[in-house]
């Protein structure tokens, strides 16, 4: 398919497994990352910093037991022509997972975050935490498309840097 039609990049986070992910070559030389949340280096001192523990039981829950998990990094004055779309398949009877976004100072992308299928004892607990550093912009599209029965509880929170925007 034309990385035009598709995007820029494309991940799906599985429970329990190993994220899928395709970023396009575009992607791949602005140094764009996506991978498991798991092999993050210094990243993961950010999770919880924008949905501590203590925000709630559904995020303590998360962040106790995420099962699946994907970090993104857009480096700083990057600019993306097309969307990064991430798929969370509800495809267990409990589902935790965490996506964690870091978009550089002065980059410029979309991010679609799509929670979709699950049976109908399929329960969600997912979190999302979002860093726009200085004079970065994101636009950020969450959609839930959920089948028959599921029940959910998504969290999503962003921090904004000096000048920086979130639509």
């Amino acid at each position: 398919e034309d990385a035009a039609v598709r995007g820029v990049g494309e991940g799906v986070v599985q429970p329990g497994g190993v994220p899928s992910v395709w970023l396009s070559p575009e992607a791949q030389r602005a140094g764009v990352q996506a991978i498991s949340l798991s092999r993050a280096g210094a990243e993961l001192e950010l999770l919880g910093a924008a949905v501590p523990a203590s925000h709630g039981v559904f995020e303590a829950l998360n962040m106790a037991a995420w099962s699946a998990g994907l970090l993104i990094r857009v480096p700083a004055r990057t600019t993306l022509r097309g969307p990064l779309h991430v798929a969370i398949p509800a495809n267990g009877s409990a589902n935790v997972p965490r996506l964690l976004v870091v978009v550089g100072e002065g980059a410029e992308v979309e991010l679609v975050e799509e929670h979709l299928g699950g049976r109908p004892d399929s329960l969600v607990l997912g979190v999302s935490e979002v860093f726009v550093e200085d004079n970065a912009q994101l636009r950020h599209v969450l959609i839930q498309g959920w089948n028959a029965g599921v029940r959910g509880h998504l969290t999503q929170r962003t921090v904004l840097g000096r000048g920086a925007r979130s639509l």
